[in-house]
């Protein structure tokens, strides 16, 4: 009998010590797939707990460090973490339904979508602000704002200066989505739309209004 306790108290901790140095490479297996939709890790380091990464995000490339401590959590099983570096915030992975929550997400980032003769947008500094945000298989609510600072636009035409652009974003608890309003302020053209995001795509409509010249919508 106290072979066998001995036994189960080393196995114990030999798999206390395995899990606990998993390699930080395997956290991009635990984000849920819908999230990857919007947000891919490389270059990943470190351990599971304790790690660094590079990151790219929906039209930001990926040169800016995510740091991230983390603890387990029993109810729900999964892991808490910190975030720091290019994003502050806290997480949490809900690893038996693939949910990902986060709440006080911050960071301060550049911009740049397209790039080719068709279509550009960029911004050096865009500021992301989100009180919360939840992701799983069926649904994604976001709440909070990006505001993007000397916005260029283009759609096989000259860049069209934009300003200031703010979307702000609530949860459609109902339809299981987000949706966002965009405007802007300065710049030589008007901007208004509305985006939806779902956690398998985005949609919606932006209508431009250049100055003295008619208003384009663009539909995606």
């Amino acid at each position: 009998m106290k072979r066998l306790l001995i036994f189960f108290l080393l196995l114990a901790v030999a798999s206390s010590v395995f899990v606990w140095q998993l390699p930080a490479s395997i956290v991009a297996g635990f984000l849920p797939i819908e999230a990857t939709r919007f947000v891919q890790l490389h270059r990943i380091t470190g351990t599971l707990w304790r790690g660094n990464a590079l990151f790219s995000a929906m039209g930001v490339s990926p040169t800016l460090s995510l740091a991230w401590r983390c603890q387990p959590s029993i109810l729900p099983l999964g892991a808490r973490c910190t975030l720091s570096e290019s994003v502050t915030g806290v997480a949490q992975v809900n690893f038996l339904s693939g949910e990902l929550t986060a709440d006080k997400l911050t960071a301060v980032l550049p911009v740049q979508v397209g790039g080719g003769a068709a279509f550009m947008a960029e911004s050096p500094r865009v500021a992301l602000d989100i009180s919360s945000l939840s992701i799983n298989a069926t649904s994604l609510a976001i709440s909070g704002s990006v505001r993007a600072e000397s916005v260029r636009y283009a759609f096989g035409q000259a860049p069209i200066a934009l300003g200031e652009v703010t979307a702000d974003c609530k949860p459609d608890v109902a339809a299981a989505m987000s949706r966002c309003s965009i405007s802007n302020r300065g710049g030589n053209a008007r901007l208004d739309g509305q985006l939806t995001l779902t956690p398998r795509k985005a949609g919606g409509t932006l209508e431009l209004t250049p100055s003295g010249a008619p208003a384009q919508r663009i539909t995606f």
